[in-house]
């Protein structure tokens, strides 16, 4: 018996040692890893680590065949086949072969897009233009009664952001016969397309030819869009061109349909409809005698308010454990100002919060000083979005992340504010001439459809371009240099909207004590006040 015990021992022993020998075989996974990647030119950037993909959507001005590799980091143990230079080519998939110990292999793809926004505008056209990018193709169409002998174009856009539509090229015809023609093209132009036209454009220095083709198209009753509000909807339909066509509505869960007062001109036919019900279901159709129109579902908004927008919530914290932040404990984090920055240097808030002078009773308000810290001058701030850094090279200053994500459509921004100016004293060259004249506020609202929010670098002067950004959907903007002598004013500021169907993606609310502050012009203690700020839709 004890010998038999003696032998199960070894067996284990024996089985034991075995697993020791194998156990320096099985060797772990070491997976290779992108894990940062920036370029010039970017709009963003996301690395999917299961797929070994990186995408890449640049802006239509980067040079996608020279980028500007900006950050490129990897897993340190991870061999590359191949190393990116300073600047890449990704007009094609760039594919990466990672090696880890021992000889495991992982394949990566950086993968670009360059999204470009091209239209083609023309007097009576039907949709929008078909483009084919591969063949560089674009398809027009047209009611039957336009001539396509006589086209006007208002305004052309065939490639990136900064190029030019330079000449066009075609056939006209003089006395029964197709004469060549050439013209330089000049907005808005008058064109005979009976046949194909080409378009060249004209980008740095090189030169792509668009051929466009008009067609006539039979157009039927069709609801093309609605821009739908909270409580209202404009709606938009064509038809083909005879009878008194209107547009009619009805809640998606009635059955009787309700007649609006339509307008007709050419073969446009709109509508308008108030009293609707917020986030609620409707169909839209027009009609024309015995003909129908197929439904056109849409949904009004929800009348959303940003977190804290009575300015109510504060917290304190780093760095330093004194800057003053605009949101209250446990709420959402949808304001910032340049606190963080300035705190970097000394304790002084030039965004904190007011308790005694308020524009109604209880809670708090929002005080901006534009002040000098270290000779530099900056003006108090609260925006939607957050402080990202301070920067010290090439130039003092920081970057902003602005805006939040948003989709709803207000008509305006009402609320408060209190304005004490000063006379400017401190200017930079570009804004000399504002010396000795009154500082200004601003209060500013803008809707977008960017795909993130905007990095805004001021020491770099990188600002958003309010005036020609095209993915700014509606703007608003109040500035003063009135002092409201130590009282509160009601203000509506009323948003524009530059196109009425698109969906915003992103709003910038912002406010500052001096209108020039971003570029460190403006009166060291102007002051301004801001209480109890709402949406209004309709």
């Amino acid at each position: 018996m004890m010998r038999k015990f003696g032998i199960v021992l070894s067996l284990a022993a024996l089985c034991a040692i075995s697993s020791c020998i194998d156990n320096p075989l099985s060797y772990p996974r070491d997976v290779a890893q992108i894990t940062a990647f920036e370029v010039e030119g970017q709009k963003s950037v996301s690395i999917d680590p299961e797929n070994f993909i990186v995408n890449v959507v640049l802006k239509e001005t980067a040079d996608i065949d020279s980028i500007v590799v900006k950050n490129y980091q990897y897993t340190e143990t991870a061999t590359p086949d191949i190393q990116l230079g300073e600047m890449v080519d990704l007009r094609d998939t760039v594919r990466i072969s990672f090696t880890t110990y021992p000889d495991q292999v992982y394949q990566w793809k950086i993968v670009a897009t360059q999204p470009i926004n091209r239209y083609v505008v023309c007097d009576n056209m039907v949709s929008d233009a078909q483009f084919d990018l591969e063949n560089k193709t674009i398809v027009v169409y047209f009611p039957e009664d336009q001539l396509l002998s006589d086209i006007r174009f208002s305004k052309m856009k065939l490639g990136p952001q900064g190029s030019e539509i330079v000449s066009t090229s075609g056939f006209v015809s003089v006395d029964g016969e197709a004469v060549p023609e050439n013209r330089e093209m000049s907005f808005p132009i008058r064109l005979d397309c009976i046949h194909s036209r080409e378009f060249t454009v004209k980008y740095r220095h090189e030169e792509t030819k668009w051929t466009l083709t008009a067609l006539h198209k039979l157009i039927s009753l069709e609801v093309t869009g609605v821009s739908a509000w909270s409580y209202s909807a404009d709606i938009f339909a064509t038809y083909k061109g005879s009878g008194a066509p209107y547009i009619e509505y009805r809640d998606a869960s009635d059955s009787e349909w309700i007649q609006l007062k339509s307008t007709v001109e050419g073969t446009n036919v709109t509508a308008s409809v108030d009293q609707l019900t917020e986030g609620t279901s409707y169909l839209a159709r027009v009609v024309n005698g015995a003909e129908v129109s197929e439904e056109f579902s849409f949904t009004t908004d929800e009348p959303v308010q940003l977190s804290n927008m009575s300015f109510d919530g504060w917290t304190q914290g780093d760095p330093g454990g004194y800057t003053w932040y605009p949101f209250g404990e446990g709420e959402e984090k949808v304001w910032d100002s340049a606190n963080p920055g300035v705190n970097m240097t000394t304790a002084v808030n030039s965004t904190r919060p007011e308790y005694v002078f308020l524009a109604s009773k209880g809670g708090a308000a929002v005080r901006m000083e534009s002040v000098v810290v270290f000779g530099k001058f900056g003006a108090g701030n609260i925006y939607t979005g957050k402080f990202v850094k301070a920067v010290l090279s090439p130039a003092p200053g920081a970057e902003l992340d602005w805006g939040v994500p948003f989709t709803a459509r207000p008509q305006s921004l009402r609320g408060y504010y209190s304005y004490a100016p000063k006379v400017i004293d401190h200017v930079t060259d570009k804004y000399a001439d504002k010396k000795g004249t009154t500082d200004r506020a601003q209060i500013q609202v803008i809707l977008t459809d960017w795909d993130e929010p905007f990095r805004v670098a001021t020491s770099t002067g990188k600002f958003v371009d309010v005036k020609n950004d095209p993915n700014i959907i509606a703007h608003g903007v109040i500035e003063t240099d009135v002092d409201t002598q130590g009282k509160y004013v009601e203000f509506e500021c009323k948003l524009e909207y530059r196109d009425m169907l698109r969906k915003p993606k992103y709003i910038v609310v912002s406010a500052c004590s001096s209108l020039y502050g971003d570029y460190f012009t403006g009166a060291q203690g102007s002051v301004m006040y801001i209480d109890n700020w709402e949406f209004i839709y309709k």
